[in-house]
C-alpha cells in the first residue's frame, strides 16, 4: 500500500499504509466479499458509473472503518 497525502497529514505516510494494512483485508477474495462485487450491478453502473449516487445498491463508499483507523492511529 502506498499512501501520498502531498504533505497534507499530521499522521506519517507510512503510518498510515499500516493503518490501513492493519483495518482492511486486501486480499481479492476479501475485497470482492467487502464490495458484493458478484451481485449484478454492471449494467446500472455502466451508465453514470456509480460515484454520488443515492441509489439502493450504490453504497461502495462505507465509512464503517473510520473508528477502527482513528483508533490504530
Amino acid at each position: 500500500v502506498l499512501v501520498d497525502t502531498f504533505g497534507t497529514s499530521a499522521i506519517d505516510e507510512d503510518r498510515i499504509a499500516e493503518i490501513v494494512n492493519e483495518v482492511y483485508d486486501l486480499r481479492p477474495a476479501a475485497i470482492i466479499e467487502y464490495l458484493d462485487l458478484l451481485r449484478p450491478i454492471y449494467a446500472q453502473t455502466s451508465a453514470y458509473g456509480h460515484f454520488g449516487r443515492n441509489e439502493p445498491g450504490f453504497s461502495w463508499e462505507k465509512p464503517s472503518e473510520v473508528k477502527a483507523m482513528k483508533k490504530a492511529a
